[in-house]
């Protein structure tokens, strides 16, 4: 989800239940460079909260961060698709926004490796904390210090 506005419970309760059935929301941390406690769905500790950082490794300023934030994942100058006049653009973009769809792919790809193709929502955020740690230079105060990797190595 890219998406974030102050706490909300209904927001927060949404995330809350696609959980506990078994459906895992990646969400973006928001780009405010507070700590992403004060949003939601950012906040809900059930989903999966994505912070941002460059091609050094380090957050930049504006990526939020604090407790909520379960990994980072590259936000800066990524290539997507773009709604341009022509409807088929293509930009340059940065932000949290831009981060999560690396988890949400991550999520994807850890689920479809599952041998037997069941893979629970807490077995897959359980390996997605199994990130290269220490690795993020200044991910901010009260924030796991967790790069996206998919372990394979490769």
């Amino acid at each position: 989800m890219s998406l974030g506005e102050e706490n909300s419970d209904a927001l927060n309760s949404a995330v809350t239940n696609a959980y506990q059935l078994g459906i895992l929301t990646v969400v973006s941390a928001g780009n405010n460079g507070s700590d992403a406690s004060r949003t939601s769905p950012a906040s809900t500790p059930e989903a999966i909260t994505v912070s941002a950082i460059g091609p050094d490794n380090t957050r930049p300023s504006w990526a939020s961060f604090g407790p909520p934030i379960d990994v980072f994942a590259p936000g800066i100058d990524v290539k997507s698709a773009f709604i341009g006049p022509n409807n088929n653009e293509a930009a340059t973009l940065s932000g949290t926004s831009m981060a999560a769809p690396h988890v949400a792919g991550l999520v994807l790809y850890l689920k479809s490796i599952d041998p037997v193709g069941n893979a629970k929502a807490a077995d897959v955020t359980d390996t997605l904390k199994l990130a290269t740690a220490g690795v993020v230079i200044n991910p901010g105060l009260n924030t796991a210090n967790l790069l996206a990797y998919n372990g394979n190595g490769a």
